[in-house]
């Protein structure tokens, strides 16, 4: 059965969050359980199972007995690696996807591990390596393909983003989740016109895409119109009420529009659900009134 895991990143906007973009890969050979491993960044917890530490490492176990008697299988020992980034065992985890690839460097899916894999091992040009070979593997493949394109998007390399993913949207049909990520880039890299103009084209088109609404808001966060900045952020916190990070986004459009009764409002919501972000706001919304004394 082919599964597939949602990646998720966050793009950081000044002191704003744009929405989670999801891609996935779908495995081509059995038994991949979970062949695109979760990428989050670098300084957040690896994300979490719901399986306990004790059924992954059953699992861990397993593989490793089957790859006794396969030790060159590459798919067995993709899903170690898969595995073992789960278990936050990352230097086992590219030992295990490098023994994949080196036995089988033909499917993109395992390239594109070993990616995220380098990513969160911090070694950027190799993960970006890895993506480019993947995507000649499957140049048919836009899921394959945007990986590098995000790699660029979410280490800052902005006009490289722009130029991935305006190759992607010359290749490709127009889907609404390139198109986004296409604005995103072009409003990462300072392009806020055109970038405004192609979010507010798929807002017609999805008028009740939460998403869209907060890729909106955010560029118009950018130009300094906070109240319809905040317009848009909160048809997307009433579409998406629980996630937290629209509220996020709300709380601190409505601090630019100097409605702080509107941001506390926001803050009292997510404070259980996310205190992260609860702190955060808190901050903001009374940094005027911090006192700093020096000894």
């Amino acid at each position: 059965m082919l599964c597939r895991l949602r990646l998720a990143r966050v793009f950081v906007f000044g002191v704003l969050f744009v929405g989670f973009f999801p891609s996935h890969l779908y495995s081509q050979k059995q038994p991949l359980n979970s062949n695109y491993i979760a990428s989050a960044p670098r300084n957040s917890a690896p994300e979490k199972r719901k399986a306990s530490a004790t059924a992954e490492s059953a699992v861990i176990r397993e593989l490793r007995a089957q790859l006794e008697s396969s030790p060159d299988d590459a798919v067995l020992l993709n899903n170690l690696a898969v595995r073992y980034t789960s278990a936050n065992q990352l230097d086992k985890a590219l030992q295990a996807s490098l023994r994949s690839v080196s036995n089988n460097g033909q499917i993109a899916s395992t390239r594109i591990n070993l990616a995220i894999i380098y990513d969160r091992l911090g070694q950027y040009d190799r993960a970006r390596a890895q993506a480019v070979v993947a995507g000649r593997l499957e140049p048919r493949s836009l899921r394959v393909r945007n990986y590098a394109c995000e790699l660029d998007l979410v280490r800052g390399r902005n006009t490289e983003a722009v130029k991935c993913y305006r190759q992607l949207m010359n290749e490709f049909p127009p889907q609404r989740e390139l198109r986004l990520k296409y604005a995103v880039a072009l409003m990462m890299s300072g392009d806020l016109t055109d970038a405004r103009k192609l979010m507010e084209a798929i807002h017609k088109e999805h008028p009740n895409d939460a998403m869209t609404l907060s890729g909106l808001g955010n560029v118009l966060y950018r130009m300094k119109e906070y109240d319809e900045c905040a317009a848009f952020l909160k048809q997307a916190v009433e579409i998406n009420p629980d996630d937290a990070r629209l509220r996020f986004n709300l709380g601190m459009a409505y601090l630019a529009a100097k409605n702080r009764a509107g941001k506390l409002s926001q803050y009292n919501l997510i404070k259980e659900e996310d205190p992260k972000f609860a702190k955060t706001l808190y901050e903001r919304l009374y940094a005027g009134y911090v006192i700093s004394a020096k000894p």
